[in-house]
Parts: structure tokens; sequence; C-alpha cells
């Protein structure tokens, strides 16, 4: 519930503080907030996703483990240490492919988000700058639009 509240004074407050010191810019700027919010919720389902996978993976690495130490004298009676390393191996490999992957995902996720974030960035400055030339913007002003409205996204 904190955490909510917070997420949403800062919501609130950013965008007051950029509607209030330059709307024009503000709405220029909120043209990248779907964007933005598609990546992060795309990352986020991608790296839960894979999360589960790896989890999976790994608690039937684990039941491995366990019924071959919870039966050991019939696995020992019949030599079978070796076909139960073999299949515990083989659930690792899958723990690891999917750990890879989540990886993989979180890298391409994170590497959106911030390209979005550096390409509204550009576009602020861009459009700050035409605001100062030819509206009467401050730069102090467009400085201050730029960081409200990205924190408050």
């Amino acid at each position: 519930v904190g955490n909510f509240i917070q997420l949403i004074a800062t919501f609130v407050g950013g965008f007051v503080i950029a509607f209030v010191k330059g709307w024009l810019l503000t709405f220029v700027m909120l043209s990248s907030i779907p964007l933005f919010v598609l990546s992060v919720a795309f990352m986020g389902i991608l790296i839960s996703k894979m999360a589960s996978r790896g989890q999976t993976a790994y608690s039937v690495a684990a039941t491995v483990v366990e019924q071959t130490v919870g039966s050991i004298r019939t696995v020992a009676s019949f030599t079978g240490e070796k076909q139960a390393i073999a299949h515990y191996n083989n659930s690792l490999i899958k723990a690891y492919d999917s750990g890879v992957q989540a990886g993989l995902a979180s890298g391409f996720g994170m590497g959106s988000v911030m390209l979005i974030m550096m390409c509204s960035y550009a576009l602020a400055i861009w459009f700050g700058g035409k605001m100062i030339l030819e509206k009467g913007y401050t730069g102090g002003e467009v400085i201050n639009v730029i960081f409200s409205v990205l924190t408050g996204s």
C-alpha cells in the first residue's frame, strides 16, 4: 500500500509540475509514455515467464536429488548412480538455458527501456530548444518539465 501511494503521488506530482511549468512541452513528451509503458510491461511479462521456467527446471532437479538420496540403497544396488547423475545434469542444463534466456530478455528489455528514455530526452531537448526560441520558455523551465514528466511517468 505504501509503495502504491508513493507511485501515485509521484505520478500526479510530476505531471502537475510539468503542466504548470510548460504545458506544450509536456503534451509533446506525453507521446513517448505509451512506448515506455509497453516496453516495461513486455519486459516484465517476459522475465516472469522465464523465471517461472527456471524455477520449474530447478524443482525437477531437486526432485531428482531427493528421490536419489531417499532411495540410495536401491540406486546403489542397481548401479544407477551414473543414470541419476545424468538425469540431474539434464535438469540443470534446462535450468541454465532458462537463466540465459531470462538474462537475454532482461538485457533486451532494459535496452529498449533505455532507448525509449534517451529518445524521449532527445525529443524533449529538441522541442524545448524550439520552445525557448519561439515561445519564450527558459532553459530552467524546459529542464524542469523534462525531469517532471520522466519522473512522473
